[in-house]
């Protein structure tokens, strides 16, 4: 069993170019906001989605709107605050990761590292509440998200790039062993 560890991200994470970073946040977005988007019965999925497509769009190089990125990250923070004063755990995570992303472009390499960090948790808790609900192995389905992530941060290290949503799709099975059992249950709000 492998066991997310901030402290080994941090060092793997620091040398990393700032494209890399915000690519490793976009990717682990990808893989966990299909729950939010799948379950989510009211509006807001654009701009959540928008989150992660700001991240790309950097990644490909595009020069991006702060005004549109304030507006974008305050959206998603108050929507965050209130899913969890709703108490809908796996939606408040997976949209967590969303804002991660946001967090992952700041030009302050120490705060996008630990945006990276933090979306790596985050997607870890959609995946370990999935996996309760979906009354699989918690383990072996935060291992296969523990992995995906150690192979996407060796597939960014040492290169600047550029990133795109496909190159991650590669690193592990597509849809994730846990989001396939997760949605086939029956459950799926906590």
């Amino acid at each position: 069993m492998a066991f997310y560890d901030p402290e080994e991200l941090q060092l793997r994470l620091a040398p990393l170019e700032p494209s890399s970073l915000v690519a490793l946040a976009a990717a682990s977005a990808e893989r966990v906001n299909p729950v939010y988007e799948t379950y989510w019965a009211g509006d807001h999925i654009d701009e959540v989605k928008e989150a992660i497509e700001l991240g790309w769009q950097s990644c490909a190089g595009k020069t991006l709107d702060a005004t549109r990125l304030q507006h974008v990250a305050k959206f998603v923070r108050d929507h965050l605050d209130w899913l969890h004063e709703e108490g809908i755990g796996i939606l408040a995570s997976s949209v967590t990761v969303c804002l991660r992303v946001l967090e992952a472009l700041n030009p302050n390499k120490d705060e996008a590292v630990q945006g990276v960090i933090r979306a790596f948790g985050s997607s870890l808790q959609v995946v370990k509440i999935a996996a309760k609900l979906a009354k699989v192995d918690k383990t072996a389905a935060q291992d296969e998200e523990l992995s995906w992530q150690d192979r996407a941060i060796t597939l960014v290290s040492g290169s600047p790039g550029p990133w795109d949503a496909s190159m991650f799709r590669q690193l592990g099975a597509a849809p994730p062993h846990w989001w396939t059992a997760y949605a086939s249950g029956s459950e799926h709000l906590v």
